[in-house]
């Protein structure tokens, strides 16, 4: 089904969020922009191939983006391992646990408290725990990014969800090695 899409409206309602989003993943300013802008370049090229019944257009979008980024960055999760193992056990926040909130955790928040648990969370669970945290996507619109059914988009952010739940306290009950 062919849907005549606005290209230019697209481009200005959407590149920001895009870029922003990537940023967030790790990604640098500069090669953020570069897949922001390969994201609407390969979205013209296969414009005839968006279906409006599998997600809107910034879902498609979101959906491209991620996959351009997978390709690109194979070693992100390597990357983002290592700086995990780097990072001080002394960068506990001030705050009580529970009084944060993992859905406002950026890459700057991530500490060597959580990030070696998010850097171990499966492939799948770490995409939809990133979409869901650092952009403003439904479920439905992370489920039409990465081409999965909306059930797996809750099931993954549930788990993983619990993955760092009970990871966290375990550090927390940890004895210090003071």
């Amino acid at each position: 089904m062919y849907v005549d899409l606005d290209f230019a409206q697209l481009f200005r309602a959407h590149y920001d969020e895009i870029a922003s989003y990537l940023r967030r993943r790790q990604v640098d300013s500069n090669t953020a922009d570069e897949i922001a802008q390969v994201t609407f370049n390969e979205a013209w090229r296969t414009r005839s191939g968006f279906d409006p019944l599998r997600g809107t257009p910034r879902s498609w979008l979101f959906g491209i983006a991620v996959n351009l980024m997978r390709r690109h960055f194979r070693t992100e999760r390597r990357r983002h391992a290592a700086y995990a193992r780097a990072a001080s056990r002394n960068a506990v926040p001030d705050e009580p646990f529970d009084e944060l909130s993992i859905s406002k955790l950026d890459a700057r928040t991530l500490s060597g408290l959580v990030a070696p648990i998010l850097a171990a969370l499966p492939q799948g669970q770490f995409e939809v725990v990133t979409l869901h945290c650092w952009t403003s996507l439904t479920h439905a619109e992370i489920a039409a990014s990465l081409g999965i059914p909306e059930g797996t988009v809750k099931r993954r952010l549930s788990d993983a969800r619990k993955t760092v739940r009970i990871r966290l306290s375990a550090y927390l009950l940890e004895p210090s090695d003071g």
